[in-house]
């Protein structure tokens, strides 16, 4: 009887399992998908080729492509950015714009999400896998770990999003 139960308990987790990987791991579909969506955008935005692929997997993640989305901390659009990353680009920038116009502007959104992850790289010092930490996690939160774990799924779901886009040649 014990074994029994253990097996259905076994069962009930690996099926858990798959729906919880399936919620956090896109397809190479619909890794496409998002890359079609995007792509337009992207190519406007960002020169360099990898650095499109970065992006593009940044919105998969973020936003799988969604113009439109919003998340309860307030991040929008895209690259879900957030009224800090824009504050920096308006100061950076001389403008003003507003967090409303990240989802009706689609372009602008990705123009201060890849300004937000350069200013990472560049200004911060980090190299883009700490960048990547910090864009997900914030500057202050991944300086103050020392372990280095912060973000880190989030980091390597990027580079590995990345680099499944380049083997599909995208």
């Amino acid at each position: 009887m014990f074994i029994v139960l253990i097996g259905l308990a076994a069962l009930v987790w690996y099926a858990n399992a798959g729906r919880i990987m399936r919620q956090y791991f896109m397809s190479d579909r619909d890794l496409r998908n998002v890359h079609e969506k995007v792509n337009d955008i992207v190519r406007d935005v960002v020169s360099q080729e990898e650095d499109r692929r970065i992006v593009t997997a940044i919105i998969a993640i973020e936003s799988a492509g969604i113009v439109s989305a919003r998340s309860p901390a307030g991040a929008v659009g895209l690259m879900q950015i957030r009224q800090p990353a824009l504050d920096d680009y308006n100061t950076a920038r001389g403008t003003v714009w507003i967090i409303d116009s990240l989802i009706q502007i689609p372009t602008l959104n990705v123009r201060v999400g890849y300004y937000y992850l350069q200013a990472l790289e560049l200004v911060h010092g980090l190299d883009r896998y700490d960048a990547l930490r910090a864009y997900n996690a914030g500057i202050g939160t991944v300086r103050g770990d020392p372990s280095g774990e912060v973000g880190g799924g989030y980091a390597v779901k990027v580079l590995a999003y990345a680099e499944r886009l380049e083997a599909m040649r995208l």
